[in-house]
């Protein structure tokens, strides 16, 4: 089972956060081979208490354990999801840049 990390926009809005985990859903049951870390639904907690950052240098470090970087539509827009694409870029990860489905 390969561990994909799902890049998604966040900025602590909570609407992100519902869409981010329903996307989660639809990746897990188009794709049973691949476990999905979500990053916005795993660090949303943290927010209150941890520099933004913080969360980042973290999210970070979570794409370079996974084996696949998956990016949601609106990513350009995000400059979170455009560091993880930037690292993954880095590392040869390869990228899929999903659309709405």
């Amino acid at each position: 089972m390969k561990l994909v990390y799902l890049a998604h926009p966040y900025g602590g809005m909570a609407e992100n956060g519902i869409k981010a985990v329903l996307l989660e859903y639809r990746i897990m049951t188009k794709y049973p081979e691949a476990h999905i870390f979500n990053a916005v639904r795993y660090f949303s907690y943290f927010g209150s208490f941890l520099p933004e950052v913080e969360i980042m240098r973290n999210c970070l470090d979570m794409v370079a354990r996974c084996d696949e970087l998956w990016v949601a539509p609106g990513w350009r827009e995000s400059p979170g999801c455009k560091a993880e694409v930037q690292e993954a870029a880095s590392l040869g990860m390869k990228i899929r840049y999903l659309t709405e489905e």
